[in-house]
């Protein structure tokens, strides 16, 4: 009897504890990193030739804005469908982020790559500097520049 008691208590505790319990928002290091994987995946399908140009504008405005977006476009625009060096695979090593007061988040994101071209398959690490706002709980990349 004594058993049951004991564990009708722990039941009910536990019950009490995570009632109120909430799922918890990804880290703002995980929001960059996903961002990023997102533009990652539309530009490796464009530049190969999986995807159009205005599905690949429609899904890259979904991800960035101001200069980033500015770019991205401009490059999708001028690219002539020559081949270029392919992304067969990637991890994030490291992402550090920082968030200001007014919504900015900022850091560094440290990338494993390989890739596939002409000359055949490689691979490199490279560091990139990004920032990016959070509007209204939306995230949205802004600048990513090599270090």
């Amino acid at each position: 009897m004594k058993k049951i008691v004991i564990v009708n208590l722990c039941l009910l505790l536990f019950i009490f504890f995570t009632a109120g319990m909430k799922a918890v928002p990804a880290s703002d290091s995980a929001k960059i990193e996903e961002l990023m994987k997102e533009r990652i995946g539309i530009l490796n399908y464009y530049y190969g030739g999986k995807m159009s140009f205005e599905d690949a504008k429609k899904n890259i405005e979904k991800i960035e804005k101001s200069t980033l977006l500015a770019e991205d476009i401009d490059l999708m625009k001028s690219f002539d469908g020559e081949a270029i060096d392919q992304i067969a695979d990637y991890a994030f090593l490291s992402t550090t982020c920082k968030r200001s007061s007014f919504g900015i988040l900022n850091g560094e994101a440290e990338i494993y790559w390989v890739l596939q071209g002409e000359n055949g398959r490689w691979e490199t690490e490279e560091t990139y500097y990004f920032t990016a706002e959070d509007s209204d709980g939306k995230v949205k990349l802004t600048q990513l520049k090599k270090l």
